[in-house]
């Protein structure tokens, strides 16, 4: 009896025999190769994970409501007259979204609008990220200005702050209007040089 013979004998006493329940070695299989692209290879899978978790944006706004703690990542902005720290924050009023001075200490950010300062006890702060200031003038922004906002007719409002009667105050930059606006001491006041915040 040939080799082959007997592996084939062997093969159906292996299959058939009700004594012998343990499966036949059989040859390994040389497995496919897979095409990068589908999601069934791991290896791809992997690939594809940081385009799926990675922001575009590299910082974020957090919900807070009133004196609601600050995370770590808050991003500070300017020191008010009385030396609490200032926070960049965002508000909504009247169908804009406002960039905002936020002050822990009091539980309330700042908005202006319509020549007067407004207190918003629910608000969103800046956080995370790496920032800078640049200087800038007459409703400029540089092109990696960080937007803060818009208005209700989708105009676009940039951070900006500016050093006034002894308070580095955040505001508005509006282009349209050539200038950055600030809430201070119940105005909206108007300065025609300032500082922009940017992504860093």
């Amino acid at each position: 009896m040939s080799f082959k013979d007997f592996r084939a004998r062997l093969a159906k006493l292996w299959l058939f025999s009700p004594i012998l329940n343990v499966p036949m070695p059989m040859k390994k299989k040389k497995k496919k190769k897979k095409t990068r692209g589908t999601v069934r290879c791991t290896r791809t899978w992997i690939d594809f994970v940081p385009l799926i978790v990675k922001s575009p944006q590299p910082y974020r706004w957090v919900n807070r409501v009133g004196t609601q703690s600050l995370p770590d990542t808050a991003v500070q902005g300017g020191r008010d007259t009385d030396g609490s720290t200032i926070f960049v924050g965002r508000a909504f009023h009247e169908g804009d979204m406002l960039p905002a001075k936020v002050i822990p200490e009091k539980g309330v950010a700042y908005v202006c609008h319509g020549g007067e300062e407004h207190p918003k006890h629910s608000y969103e702060v800046l956080c995370q990220g790496e920032f800078a200031w640049q200087f800038a003038s007459n409703g400029e922004v540089p092109a990696d200005a960080v937007v803060g906002g818009q208005t209700s007719d989708g105009e676009p409002l940039y951070i900006g702050r500016v050093l006034h009667s002894g308070s580095q105050t955040i505001g508005k930059v509006q282009p349209s209007h050539g200038c950055l606006y600030i809430p201070y001491d119940g105005e909206e006041l108007s300065f025609k040089d300032y500082e922009v915040l940017v992504i860093h």
